[in-house]
């Protein structure tokens, strides 16, 4: 199968080619310099032509900022861009788009974390779903939760998680916020890029959750930091700190039933390989 990987900046793309190299054909389409096709969600300029593809995967994304110009970035390569990644799967003959979305489109009350991405990423859902139906492109919508990965490519987006095992490594104490003990979800990378995989080879169409099937509260994660790293837990709320804000974690399990799949790599082993890498840093 020849697939078309659009986001060659995204650390879950790269993971992703990795992966599907091994028995796919792979591209990946973006702005950085050594990428394959030279493609900007953004602003559209870049074209595929010449070129034919089985699938293609967006994990381009926006996630916004404090800026005028984070926010119009986010609008534009969540939402605006979404024509122009149909256009791409029309040029190239693709027949399924499958995006890789995220459990922040959930608003609140149950998301108190709803923000410029999450609504972005709801909206461009809408329209995509929408143009492939008129192109007659098959689109999945995966809403993948939190990522992470062992060599901390994923730190900028998830500091609480490696903040957690950098201080339990150090047998730090650890101080959470607020009285309420709330959840959280984690996906390590190598079970996403493995349910993006059985996807495109399954040929899935519709909206589907991934998450994992454990959500452990803050605590937890805590000290199943300290146990990964064999040091004594030492953590405690400070309550005179507002509360950490809830985040909406969806149980539907479609697309692990249609593919016969279930994440492999929970917290604690995935703190195991964060540490095992770790140790291999000079």
């Amino acid at each position: 199968m020849r697939v078309l990987i659009v986001g060659s900046r995204s650390t879950l793309g790269r993971h992703l080619a990795n992966r599907l190299k091994i028995t796919h054909e792979v591209r990946m389409a973006g702005r950085d310099p050594a990428a394959d096709i030279a493609f900007d969600m953004e602003t559209g300029v870049g074209s595929g032509a010449g070129e034919a593809f089985d699938v293609i995967i967006n994990c381009a994304a926006r996630f916004g900022g404090a800026t005028l110009a984070e926010e119009t970035a986010a609008v534009r390569v969540n939402v605006a861009a979404m024509p122009t990644l149909v256009a791409l799967a029309r040029r190239t003959g693709a027949s399924q788009i499958v995006n890789v979305s995220s459990i922040s489109v959930y608003g609140p009350p149950e998301n108190e974390m709803f923000n410029l991405y999450g609504l972005t990423k709801r909206q461009g859902e809408d329209l995509l779903t929408f143009l492939g139906a008129q192109a007659g492109i098959r689109v999945v919508h995966l809403r993948v939760s939190g990522l992470y990965d062992a060599e901390r490519l994923f730190a900028k987006r998830q500091p609480f998680l490696y903040m957690l095992i950098d201080r339990a490594k150090k047998g730090e104490q650890v101080t959470l916020f607020g009285r309420v003990d709330v959840r959280r979800n984690y996906l390590f990378s190598s079970d996403v890029a493995a349910m993006i995989e059985g996807t495109i080879e399954a040929r899935l169409e519709g909206v589907f959750d991934c998450v994992s099937p454990e959500s452990p509260t803050v605590s937890e994660m805590a000290e199943q930091a300290f146990n990964a790293a064999g040091r004594a837990a030492t953590f405690s709320f400070d309550e005179s700190q507002p509360d950490m804000k809830r985040l909406h974690i969806p149980r539907g399990d479609g697309l692990y039933r249609a593919l016969g799949f279930t994440p492999t790599v929970g917290l604690v082993r995935g703190y195991e390989a964060i540490l095992a890498s770790d140790s291999l840093r000079p």
